[in-house]
């Protein structure tokens, strides 16, 4: 007996085309299975990126993968946090901006008014011009404030460097403060090296300006406040200290914030915008240098900024 040959040939003809049936349908799921995987993470982002747009921040992808994108999704959450944080921020510093400028227009404004009654008292005629002055200056300053810290953020370039004298810098700042130190009777102690700096000095000014005039309006009379200058390492290192009322551990992380005030009621009172450290901390940074401030309720506070000193600079 033999077997047939033909039909043995359509047995196996029919095996192969099944096989073939088989491999056909498992490569068609598999590759739809991995066109879902690849394509439904995309639709997603496509749709976060929709709701970005829109101005939407609130939205959640799937991160817990490993590969692209997974890494892709991470860095897309990450944005949008960045995002909704930038937007937060400059909605706060648009409202804090118009109520900063809203709170001495308003006095000018009901001054003003009131100065147009001509049975007003000449003393008390004097007093209300004497505070629509001082709300002008105010409104100066704030414009000013805004424009260096405006010319900070989007100007990297706006760094005029020379060289100049650290130590002369901080005497002329001290013989500007004078009346202000002898008005409160302060004793000032100044302990500089003789250092030159490699910066823009108008910009520093401003720095050691805010931290002394800040030590003069919260020590009481009587009170100390030390400026120290000296080198470490390749740093240079300027500490301004004083016996002032100290900042309470819960407010020292915000204090550089823009337009933030410890307490409202006494910043008000000596004319503060809340801007003066945020500046000084921009200013400081854009020297590649570092400001830090370290206080105790009752003993004082003292700020340290440490700037690069390159070689040959000394």
């Amino acid at each position: 007996m033999r077997p047939d040959a033909q039909v043995q040939f359509g047995e196996l003809r029919i095996f192969f085309v099944v096989l073939i049936a088989v491999i056909i349908l498992l490569s068609l799921w598999f590759v739809l299975v991995s066109v879902l995987h690849v394509v439904k993470p995309i639709t997603r982002l496509t749709e976060a990126t929709q709701k970005i747009s829109m101005g939407r921040y609130d939205i959640k992808l799937y991160t817990a993968r490993r590969d692209e994108i997974g890494q892709l999704a991470s860095h897309f959450m990450t944005m949008s946090r960045e995002l909704e944080r930038t937007n937060r921020a400059r909605q706060d510093f648009v409202a804090n901006v118009s109520h900063e400028i809203e709170s001495p227009l308003t006095s000018i404004q009901g001054f003003a008014h009131t100065l147009q009654d001509n049975t007003l008292p000449e003393a008390q005629r004097l007093e209300y011009l004497t505070i629509i002055g001082e709300e002008s200056r105010r409104l100066s300053m704030l414009s000013k404030q805004l424009l260096t810290l405006s010319s900070l953020d989007y100007d990297e370039h706006a760094l005029q460097k020379t060289s100049f004298d650290l130590r002369a810098q901080l005497r002329q700042v001290i013989q500007i403060m004078e009346w202000h130190l002898t008005q409160k009777e302060l004793a000032v102690r100044l302990h500089a090296d003789d250092l030159t700096l490699q910066g823009d000095p108008n910009l520093l000014y401003q720095v050691w300006m805010n931290l002394v005039s800040n030590a003069i309006k919260y020590t009481p009379a009587g009170g100390t406040i030390s400026i120290n200058a000296h080198l470490e390492a390749d740093r240079c290192i300027v500490t301004v200290k004083d016996t002032g009322e100290g900042i309470p551990a819960d407010q020292l992380p915000m204090i550089f914030d823009r337009f933030y005030k410890g307490d409202q009621s006494r910043s008000r009172e000596r004319n503060s915008s809340g801007l003066g450290l945020a500046i000084a901390q921009k200013i400081i940074q854009a020297h590649h240098g570092t400001i830090e401030v370290a206080s105790t309720v009752g003993e004082g506070t003292t700020f340290t900024v440490s700037l690069p000193c390159h070689p040959g600079a000394i």
